[in-house]
């Protein structure tokens, strides 16, 4: 696989998850309303240059209701186009700065309801960008190398970061959170809270793969692949069970980098 290859399946599925959070916006759009959860005539009153005058009047015409639709529905065209349009790597870097910069300013809208899937993202289109201005090979592979490290210390940060709590090693958390109807199937979580072992069970089969998962790095193509594949199971399995469906696309959108890491082993 070659740096540009690996870089742009990296950009296809990357844009593909922004296309699926904009739609997901959009198909929820009571929550953009002014009366909605996250209005932008509550939001904008947390800074005094969104609360009012010609900069809150500016800022009024991407992010209020329903403006804010009309901006959703462009990004998820671009991301559209840079997913399932002609693959002019060289070029599309105009779209990956509009991606990010977009990105920024949904952040800027609304400071809470974000997650790991979004902050990936952003730093995805952040990274393509720097890599296509560059314009050298050099600087493409070492956007494939930066997004492998990425990955790896995303999935460590999390393995280690739950290691530690009882209720993670017992498998109790995991039970609780599937118990839940917002991050859960609440049929799941009564399943594994009457049969803690299998809790248990599922709860470090995950910390294992998160905490062990900066092997890919060293190990033979043969062991990072059973990694990348524990990977998208691990993900799908959120996505059924938890309805996080766009964390699926945003950390799978870094596997090509790993893969070109695991074939080439660095620059």
């Amino acid at each position: 696989m070659s740096p540009e290859i690996a870089l742009g399946w990296c950009t296809r599925l990357a844009a593909f998850t922004i296309v699926l959070c904009s739609l997901e916006y959009l198909w929820g759009w009571r929550t953009l309303r002014d009366g909605g959860m996250i209005s932008w005539r509550v939001g904008r009153l947390r800074l005094p240059v969104t609360a009012g005058g010609w900069t809150g009047n500016l800022f009024d015409l991407a992010l209020a209701y329903p403006n804010i639709l009309v901006f959703y529905t462009i990004r998820a065209g671009l991301a559209g186009m840079l997913a399932f349009g002609p693959a002019a790597w060289g070029a599309a870097w105009p779209l990956t700065l509009l991606l990010y910069l977009g990105g920024l300013l949904i952040e800027f809208r609304c400071r809470y309801g974000h997650d790991g899937a979004d902050q990936m993202s952003s730093i995805m289109m952040l990274v393509i960008t720097l890599a296509h201005v560059a314009g050298t090979d050099l600087a493409i592979k070492a956007a494939l190398g930066f997004l492998a490290f990425q990955v790896m210390l995303s999935y460590a940060t999390a393995g280690w970061a739950k290691a530690p709590m009882a209720g993670w090693r017992d498998g109790t958390y995991i039970a609780a959170i599937l118990s839940t109807r917002i991050y859960g199937t609440p049929a799941v979580g009564k399943f594994l809270t009457e049969r803690p072992r299998l809790a248990k069970l599922a709860t470090w089969t995950v910390l294992t793969w998160e905490c062990t998962f900066p092997v890919v790095l060293i190990a033979p193509p043969q062991i990072a692949y059973g990694y990348l594949g524990l990977g998208i199971l691990f993900h799908v399995s959120n996505a059924v069970l938890m309805g996080l469906n766009s964390f699926v696309w945003a950390f799978i959108a870094t596997y090509p980098a790993v893969v070109w890491w695991v074939l080439n082993r660095g620059f």
